[in-house]
């Protein structure tokens, strides 16, 4: 029970619109509401803008939902504590053209034109630190696009780029969308395990032959991904009660 809480709203960061983020945050608003509790959930660029914005005391996050791998140890994030992982959230790379299932992932797509999800996103986050294993920097790279996912996805869909990234759950309406495009292939990473070992917030995980649609074999085989997670954090001085709320219902989520 929330009863003497003392703060009757809560600003819960929830990355992009369309977002698996935005929908688990939207999850949440019932449990506050029988509490007496509302529960604003606030759109950002993504999981780095999220967690800048519950770090800010002038902002109105008091929680925040991002991908896991995006907290380091700056001092501008001491006052913040982890409630825990909700569910996994893979990195997907959807592209046009014939099947690619060779070597040097990165390298093949660097000099193609993709999105690489908005500055301070976790999917930009995740890209950086996946492309500097393979030695690629791609501040001076304008073939790499820095836009939403919601904009890459419609141009993808469209043809005029020919590759994205995107760190989101399968219920995201964004991804639901790329995966009803019979057009689109989804990246086998052959590497998934490698880049797991190397970057410890990642997971080897796995799309099962014909997971999306099985009288069409979609996909036709096993494909390989990383994953991360969703983590919920929250201001370490928000009210226990609304701490316990936020546990309770993630376990009623989970």
């Amino acid at each position: 029970d929330a009863d003497g809480a003392h703060a009757e709203e809560v600003g819960l960061a929830a990355g992009q619109p369309g977002s698996t983020f935005e929908m688990v945050a939207k999850r949440f608003v019932p449990y506050f509401e029988k509490e007496g509790i509302r529960l604003h959930v606030l759109n950002t660029a993504g999981s780095g803008d999220s967690l800048d914005e519950l770090a800010d005391p002038e902002t109105k996050a008091n929680a925040a939902l991002l991908v896991g791998g995006v907290v380091n140890d700056d001092a501008r994030y001491a006052n913040i504590r982890s409630l825990g992982s909700i569910e996994y959230v893979p990195l997907w790379l959807f592209y046009r053209g014939a099947e690619y299932d060779g070597k040097g992932v990165f390298r093949y797509f660097a000099d193609k034109k993709i999105a690489i999800g908005l500055d301070n996103s976790g999917t930009q986050i995740i890209a950086r630190k996946l492309l500097k294993l393979s030695h690629i920097n791609f501040d001076d790279r304008p073939n790499f696009l820095r836009i939403s996912h919601q904009e890459a996805a419609e141009k993808l869909m469209a043809g005029s780029i020919d590759a994205m990234l995107l760190a989101d759950g399968t219920e995201g309406v964004t991804v639901q969308k790329l995966l009803a495009d019979k057009k689109l292939r989804i990246l086998n990473f052959a590497h998934a395990r490698t880049y797991a070992n190397k970057l410890s917030f990642l997971e080897p995980v796995t799309l099962p032959k014909g997971a999306l649609d099985i009288e069409d074999d979609r996909p036709s085989s096993n494909i390989q991904m990383v994953a991360s997670t969703i983590s919920l954090l929250v201001e370490s001085d928000l009210h226990p009660a609304i701490q316990e709320l936020f546990l309770l219902a993630a376990r009623e989520l989970q």
